[in-house]
């Protein structure tokens, strides 16, 4: 078979491709790729075989980029800059990128070479479900350090094609009212940086936000606007095309190359390139191989929400469009809005948590003012500064509108919290397109669709989940059970809404139960703000300090029982007035299937001697006292419990948490240890086919399966 013929298929190697990085999340999405790779086997061989070169390849790439690099603490190198910002710059050697931080910051332009000396570090970053990955933003920008940088002297400076970005949006903000350029940068340069949180916040509320991001919109506005304007100068065909590509090479300099601009010009201009010369690739081939080139290069890129949303609704859109009913313009733009926000609304769900109702409708109007009004307004303006007033004028009306949408929005909070539901929803709207003239298959269709959201909304209590979140160096532990859920400590107080976000992506609308072990800021921080964002039926603790002025608090002593459906919860040790504040955690041990959770709060040494009377003291599951520091797990103790598991809640801090001894004698008694940092949010699931099943943030399913039977070789008895 000649690659030719293969036209119009390869969305089935973009297809593989994707799914092989969704696999890394969720093993039943392997079943989908074994699919996709099979239905190639048996029909386009030579696809088949593409399609594995390139997730090998793929895969290599991950590896690759991956890789540790061995980097000294106190740095002494060169390195130039590639990219300003208002708190850093990235510079840029042979070993990589790094962020950099000034506390007198140098006069920098775009291309300065700096000789620096200064101190290595890396931000706590703490991995967890359902919250924004910071880390996979590092990968995707290719930072492989964050320097705090003590001595600075630029050398030189050399040219980068990044200054022509950097000049422009200079000039915007030099020349411009502060009310319209950051609308100008949003706008044209695709840079929301400067434009106010409370209206990106609305934005996304409103379900509009991927409107202002750089799409084929812009491009289309630009291609059209020369394309008018060339027709007029008689250009041959080829010239006329070669004159639109040089022009989107320039705009893509302009805004640093950003991937939905990157991606939009690619297909313009590969749609010129076929039309010239009479190929056979179709616009769906174009899209594919530009998606494929971008993993292979960086395969981190999949993770951001820019990518995601270009890339998917381009996607759909061209394979919706030859099942879509003709219709007025009006029409078919309520058909394409509806699909795009159709195969968008997993990320957007995953993304906000939630969706309005309103949604649709706020897109047609939003969609329609945007590419009308405001779009072609900045533009203008860009070009033609004396109409600054006018746009300024056009922004206040625009953001008055968006105001009273607000004003009027019905919002539900909602999410799919697997991938597979996720890719089953995208499967479903697949086949909702294909089928949109058969009533029949529309009918089953909808029933499935209906299963799937109420398996979402109403979370089948058929297992038992046990996440101890990454907060640093605090606590917090989620027990859920189908749409029920009791927190044990809520972290310190969270800008990031970590617990909030984390029970909004698993469906949790309200907890039954929030326990306090004790009154540290670490452990209780995030309490008063969690009271205003949810619904919390009783907040229990050992003591009445209460410093979250929260009422009522029921108290428990040691010896109380606490029931939970069918969890009995055994209060080990309470309150004991001890100046220690620590030693007053509440000690709590509980059984889940058949393992014996024991959690020890902050608990020390002496309430350690305590425990150790009771003879028939053990546990398979501990949650190590005071985040593993040497104040607390004595010998004696951990050899007594003989546990298989050791979870530590620690984050970066100057107290040297976890205390290397500590671990080393947690592992030393067999238990396999874990970290929030190091491994992220830790969930243990019971009542599926493995018991338990455990997960961490930031390890895939493969690392995860493999460990689990070396867990089994090793701790066979407990199994």
């Amino acid at each position: 078979m000649r690659l030719r013929s293969a036209t119009g298929k390869f969305i089935h190697v973009a297809l593989g491709a994707t799914l092989f990085l969704l696999a890394q999340e969720s093993p039943f999405i392997m079943l989908f790729l074994l699919a996709d790779l099979g239905y190639l086997f048996f029909r386009q061989r030579l696809l088949f075989w593409l399609a594995c070169f390139t997730i090998l390849l793929i895969g290599g790439r991950l590896i690759f980029l991956k890789r540790p690099k061995q980097l000294p603490e106190k740095l002494d190198a060169t390195l130039t800059v590639v990219e300003i910002k208002d708190r850093y710059c990235v510079g840029k050697n042979s070993q990589g990128r790094y962020r950099l931080y000034f506390s007198n910051t140098p006069e920098l332009r775009i291309g300065s070479v700096l000789k620096i000396k200064g101190q290595l570090f890396f931000p706590d970053i703490k991995l967890n479900p359902h919250n924004y990955n910071f880390q996979s933003t590092c990968n995707a920008e290719r930072i492989v350090g964050f320097i705090q940088v003590t001595e600075c002297q630029v050398t030189k400076t050399r040219f980068h094609l990044g200054i022509l970005s950097f000049l422009a949006k200079r000039v915007v903000i030099d020349h411009f009212h502060p009310d319209t350029s950051p609308w100008i940068l949003c706008l044209v340069f695709g840079d929301d940086s400067k434009v106010d949180p409370e209206d990106i916040s609305r934005f996304r509320h409103l379900g509009i936000s991927h409107l202002f991001a750089i799409s084929g919109m812009h491009i289309g506005l630009i291609v059209l606007f020369l394309d008018q304007f060339l027709s007029r100068l008689y250009f041959r065909k080829k010239t006329h095309h070669l004159l639109i590509g040089l022009f989107l090479l320039l705009y893509n300099l302009m805004t640093g190359f950003l991937v939905s601009v990157f991606r939009a010009s690619m297909q313009t201009a590969a749609f010129f390139l076929i039309n010239d010369n009479q190929s056979r690739l179709s616009r769906l081939d174009i899209i594919s191989l530009i998606f494929l080139g971008l993993l292979i290069w960086n395969p981190f890129l999949s993770t951001q929400l820019g990518f995601q949303l270009s890339f998917l609704v381009s996607f759909c859109l061209l394979l919706a469009r030859p099942y879509l009913k003709a219709g007025s313009k009006f029409v078919s733009l309520i058909q394409l809005t509806f699909i795009a926000n159709l195969f968008a609304l997993p990320i957007i769900l995953e993304t906000n948590k939630g969706i309005g109702l309103l949604t649709i409708v706020a897109n047609i109007v939003f969609m329609e003012l945007i590419g009308i009004i405001l779009l072609p307004g900045a533009f203008l303006t860009l070009f033609f500064p004396f109409l600054d007033w006018v746009f300024r004028f056009i922004v206040t009306g625009f953001l008055e509108i968006t105001q009273f949408f607000t004003s009027m929005e019905l919002w539900v909070d909602f999410n799919y919290p697997a991938m597979w539901m996720k890719v089953l929803h995208w499967l479903l709207a697949c086949s909702l397109c294909w089928s949109i003239r058969q009533p029949k298959r529309l009918l089953v269709i909808g029933e499935i669709w209906i299963l799937l959201l109420s398996m979402a909304w109403f979370r089948l209590p058929i297992s038992t989940k046990i996440t101890m979140l990454a907060v640093g160096c605090g606590d917090a532990m989620v027990i859920t059970k189908g749409q029920r859920a009791i927190l044990i400590d809520t972290g310190s107080s969270d800008e990031y809404d970590t617990v909030l976000n984390y029970l909004r992506g698993e469906n949790i609308r309200s907890l039954d139960l929030v326990i306090i072990t004790h009154w540290h800021e670490d452990h209780m921080g995030e309490l008063a703000d969690l009271t205003l964002k949810i619904p919390i039926k009783e907040v229990i603790s050992g003591s009445n300090e209460n410093p979250a002025g929260i009422d009522p608090i029921k108290i428990v002593r040691t010896g109380d029982t606490l029931w939970w459906g069918d969890l009995e919860f055994e209060i080990l040790s309470a309150f004991r007035n001890d100046p220690e504040e620590n030693n007053n955690s509440l000690v709590i041990s509980f059984v889940i299937d058949e393992d014996r959770w024991l959690l020890l709060g902050d608990a020390e040494k002496e309430v350690e001697q305590e425990l150790l009377k009771n003879e028939g003291l053990v546990a398979d599951v501990v949650k190590v006292g005071h985040h593993g520091s040497n104040t607390s797990s004595t010998p004696d103790f951990i050899q007594k419990l003989q546990a298989s598991y050791a979870l530590i809640s620690v984050g970066k801090n100057s107290y040297g948490f976890p205390n290397s001894q500590v671990v080393n004698q947690w592992k030393k008694e067999g238990a396999k240890v874990y970290q929030t940092d190091l491994d992220g949010a830790i969930m243990f699931t019971y009542g599926c086919f493995f018991r338990p099943w455990i997960t961490t943030k930031s390890k895939n399913w493969i690392q995860r399966l493999t460990d689990y039977f070396i867990d089994v070789f090793e701790l066979g008895t407990h199994y």
